[in-house]
């Protein structure tokens, strides 16, 4: 595994380690070559893109909408994730909470504080 983990005790999870494992120097890369080529359209073609949304107008609308549901149901989906752990956890804190009183009362109610 990783030297980071063994001297930290524990795992990274999955998420943390794919943020881990971009490289910066493409991230950059292919945003400064986005802005090259966007540029570029609008410099040498300024009047020749906006022709071609005007005539795909009825396109656009359809994957508009299209990308209007993707993204509400992505959004639903990552509720629904975060819906599931928020039970999970509460059902965790009661069980502990239960676990603490049993346990309780089993050495006979005796709790001594030490403060």
């Amino acid at each position: 595994n990783n030297l980071f983990e063994k001297q930290l005790g524990f795992t990274v999870p999955k998420t943390l380690d794919f943020f881990k494992r971009i490289e910066v120097k493409l991230v950059l890369i292919n945003t400064m070559l986005s802005v090259i080529a966007t540029a570029l359209v609008l410099r040498v073609c300024p009047h020749t893109w906006q022709t071609i949304l005007r005539e795909n107008s009825q396109a656009i609308q359809v994957l508009g909408a299209f990308l209007s549901f993707a993204l509400v149901f992505r959004t639903q989906t990552c509720y629904s994730r975060w819906w599931e752990a928020r039970t999970q956890w509460g059902r965790m804190t009661s069980a502990s909470v239960n676990l603490a009183g049993q346990a309780l009362a089993m050495l006979g109610g005796h709790y001594h504080d030490d403060d």
